[in-house]
C-alpha cells in the first residue's frame, strides 16, 4: 500500500562499481527489513555465481537486436516483460531509434501501446495489440 501522501522510500545499495541494487517501499521504517533482504539477496548471487556472471556482462558492450539471433530482419527494437519476475528486458535502440528525438519517439510508442493494452485488458482476458505507422509496426500480447 502506498502513502495517503504519496511517498515511496528507496533503499540502495552500490553492489560493485556501478552495480546498484534497489528496493523501493512505502514505509518508511523499513530500512533494517530492506538491509536484511539486500543481505540475502547478495548472498544467494554469490553462492549461485551470479554476482560474477553479472560484473562480467557489465564490462561487456550493451546489445541490440542486431545480437538477437532471431529471423525478424526487420526487427529494429523490442521490450520484454515478465509478468511472474517483474522485470522487462530492452536492447540498446538503433536507428530509427537512436539520439535524443529516437528515444523519445520510442517511448511515445511503447506507452501508447501500454495504455491502449490497458484499455482492451480491462475488457478481455486476453490481450493482442497491433499498429502500424510510416515509422514502425508494434505488436504485443
Amino acid at each position: 500500500e502506498v502513502s495517503q501522501k504519496g511517498y515511496v522510500w528507496a533503499y540502495v545499495c552500490f553492489l560493485h562499481g556501478d552495480l546498484s541494487l534497489s528496493l523501493i517501499t512505502a514505509d518508511n521504517n523499513d530500512f533494517f527489513q530492506l538491509q536484511e533482504v539486500k543481505r540475502r539477496i547478495l548472498e544467494q548471487l554469490k553462492t549461485t555465481g551470479d554476482l560474477l556472471e553479472i560484473k562480467k556482462s557489465i564490462r561487456k558492450k550493451p546489445w541490440t537486436v542486431l545480437n538477437v539471433n532471431t529471423e525478424i530482419y526487420e526487427l529494429v527494437h523490442f521490450l520484454y516483460k515478465s509478468d511472474q519476475a517483474r522485470q522487462f528486458i530492452t536492447p540498446v535502440a538503433i536507428h530509427p531509434f537512436k539520439g535524443r528525438q529516437g528515444k523519445k519517439l520510442l517511448m511515445h510508442e511503447y506507452k501508447r501501446v501500454m495504455d491502449r493494452c490497458a484499455i482492451v485488458q480491462s475488457k478481455k482476458s486476453h490481450t493482442v495489440y497491433f499498429h502500424a505507422s510510416d515509422m514502425s509496426a508494434v505488436l504485443a500480447w
